[in-house]
């Protein structure tokens, strides 16, 4: 939205959106995510928005916690150099229970992470762990995209994976479940109606 600084609406509409994110109501709620992502285009305010959206990502609501990942991407979008302040409740939702909030928070690491030796295993054992669930068919049916379960997933992990290179070749354990994915993915055999969708 292009709104001069001292706009009295551009104030408004940041105090809307902080008492919609502040609420017990779940509607509410995502209506400020939303707000937030399409209406806040300013990285001076996003300092007063980033820790509420971040407190969401504890919410009881799966609905609510993976639009809070996404809010926070938009961000990030915004202004790169608040991926270090978010990371850390990044990562952490890749041990959420619920698929959504796991694939959303794969998708944003994928996008923003630089390797680091100390996070790797954080990282890469509970998605490789995401991999052994599509391996198995064990993610909702709403994953599966013409017979193919979580392709989109399996692309975003391949790429997180491919940030550790180094931490992959120092382990043993870890290069060995990394390659059995790599070894999976080429040994595939795709049907010719399969092969026109990927293309």
């Amino acid at each position: 939205v292009l709104l001069p600084p001292d706009s009295e609406f551009r104030l408004l509409l940041t105090n809307c959106i902080m008492r919609e994110l502040a609420t017990n109501s779940i509607p509410c709620v995502l209506t400020g995510l939303v707000a937030a992502c399409n209406l806040i285009c300013d990285s001076s305010i996003l300092s007063l928005l980033v820790e509420k959206v971040m407190k969401l990502l504890s919410s009881k609501s799966h609905l609510v916690r993976t639009k809070a990942l996404i809010t926070l991407d938009r961000f990030c979008q915004i202004s790169p150099s608040l991926w270090l302040e978010v990371e850390s409740s990044v990562i952490g939702r890749l041990s959420d229970d619920d698929p959504s909030v796991v694939s959303t928070a794969i998708q944003i690491l994928a996008k923003y992470l630089s390797c680091n030796p100390e996070r790797g295993l954080l990282i890469l054992d509970p998605v490789l762990h995401v991999q052994k669930q599509i391996d198995e068919n064990r993610l909702p049916v709403e994953f599966t995209y013409r017979g193919m379960t979580g392709p989109w997933i399996q692309v975003h992990i391949l790429r997180v994976l491919a940030k550790f290179d180094q931490l992959v070749e120092s382990s043993d354990s870890v290069r060995t479940s990394v390659s059995a994915v790599i070894e999976k993915h080429l040994e595939e055999e795709f049907t010719k109606e399969a092969m026109n969708q990927i293309l």
